[in-house]
């Protein structure tokens, strides 16, 4: 069927509406990003399939399978950076974004200007 598609915390408010014929169970994956919805053969004999669908509603994975009877994702795994790495990239984040953002702004206003240029060419044509 189709339903409301909620986000797994925070305040509960409508995304999207998916649909997933005769689907009998969904379920959010550990980090919220993903939403695994599955038909059942214990609930429906025919037509048993899993999707995988972004945060977004946007269906990123179909597979019809002859008898499915249960999902669960798998947990996260630990991170591979130990603690001191994770608070130097914390404290770095800020500086490091200003910096991307310039360089960001730059190319856009590079494009821009190729842009621009390529206006003045075809008029004069």
């Amino acid at each position: 069927g189709s339903g409301p598609f909620v986000p797994p915390q925070g305040k509960m408010q409508l995304l999207v509406s998916v649909e997933h014929p005769m689907v009998t169970k969904g379920e959010w994956d550990p980090s919220g990003r993903y939403f695994c919805s599955m038909t059942s053969f214990h609930q429906q004999e025919m037509d048993n399939q899993w999707m995988i669908w972004s945060v977004n509603g946007v269906k990123l994975f179909e597979q019809k399978i002859r008898m499915t009877s249960h999902i669960s994702w798998r947990p996260l795994a630990p991170s591979l950076m130990v603690e001191e790495e994770l608070k130097k990239i914390q404290q770095d984040l800020p500086k490091k974004s200003k910096v991307y953002v310039k360089e960001a702004l730059k190319k856009q206003k590079d494009a821009n200007i190729k842009e621009e240029e390529k206006k003045k060419r075809r008029l004069q044509k």
